[in-house]
């Protein structure tokens, strides 16, 4: 069984002037028996002289 939280969306204010058309929410997933763990992904910017954005 798992859970799932969804973090807000920044204001895609912030990236109007760049490339990007599309972010992605981030979510912090938590998962109890049988099979623990958990599960965070979110957002970053590719490294390099571009806006680009990828899943971490």
């Amino acid at each position: 069984m798992g859970r799932a939280v969804q973090f807000n969306l920044i204001p895609s204010l912030l990236f109007q002037d760049t490339s990007i058309d599309r972010l992605t929410p981030n979510f912090l997933v938590l998962r109890i028996q049988p099979s623990e763990g958990i599960n965070f992904q979110f957002g970053a910017k590719i490294p390099g002289p571009t806006m680009q954005m990828g899943s971490i």
